[in-house]
């Protein structure tokens, strides 16, 4: 995910495979995830927060309510997220926000 702070937001989502730790062939096939990032605003202005929202889903359909989301920010000195997602716009610019998983 990519936001512009001063004025536009676009969305990526980033996807996360993990395996089961079985061989190839020996079990069934690796479970992937995928995770979709969501944000209400399309313009967060320096000085304001946007709550970020990130589903993780398994390809099996298996729930996923264990799952750790972990937030990052391409550059801090332009917006921050803390540990629930919230997005804080501290100046102008542009950054990638990345959520990942640990897959639980």
């Amino acid at each position: 995910m990519t936001r512009l702070v001063t004025g536009w937001l676009a969305l990526a989502a980033v996807v996360a495979g993990c395996s089961d730790g079985s061989k190839s062939g020996t079990g069934p096939p690796p479970v992937t995830y995928s995770i979709a990032i969501t944000a209400p605003d399309s313009t967060v202005m320096v000085g304001q927060t946007s709550q970020l929202t990130a589903t993780l889903t398994r390809s099996d359909g298996l729930p996923t309510s264990s799952a750790t989301i972990v937030w990052s920010s391409s550059d801090n000195t332009i917006a921050t997220l803390n540990t629930s997602g919230l997005f804080t716009a501290k100046a102008a610019g542009s950054v990638t926000v990345t959520a990942t998983s640990n897959g639980a």
